[in-house]
């Protein structure tokens, strides 16, 4: 069945980046909601979308530095996919993104920031999926 000409994707996720080393660790972590407007054509989608994340925190107790919170942020994103299946069930996809965010510190090891500083939290990502 061939993909519509636009379609729409939406998600929930729980997404961390943590670095371990003997006793030490540290962390990101955040919870991103999002949506993505596609235009499919053949067996590829161009997609534009938001990203809110929601909670970001940064712990780096571990290795001496501060425990940090952040505001929820919203981003942009630009998406691009190609479906080696044509977007059949039982298929592979594999993409990239790149996102715009900024994060703007909320507190520091629980003490309040007024007008914190801003931080760049702009990124690329490639990914694979299997559809099924």
């Amino acid at each position: 069945m061939p993909l519509p000409a636009f379609s729409v994707q939406a998600s929930v996720g729980y997404h961390v980046d943590s670095v371990s080393a003997d006793n030490d660790e540290v962390y990101f972590a955040r919870v991103p909601l999002e949506a993505i407007a596609f235009y499919n054509f053949g067996h590829h989608r161009l997609g534009a979308g938001f990203s809110q994340h929601l909670d970001p925190k940064l712990d780096l107790k571990d290795a001496g530095g501060p425990k940090v919170e952040f505001e929820d942020a919203l981003g942009s994103l630009i998406q691009y996919d190609y479906s080696f299946s044509g977007w059949n069930s039982n298929g592979v996809l594999v993409g990239v993104r790149y996102m715009w965010i900024e994060y703007e510190i909320n507190e520091i090891d629980g003490t309040r920031v007024n007008g914190g500083s801003d931080i760049d939290g702009n990124h690329v990502g490639v990914h694979f999926s299997y559809m099924f």
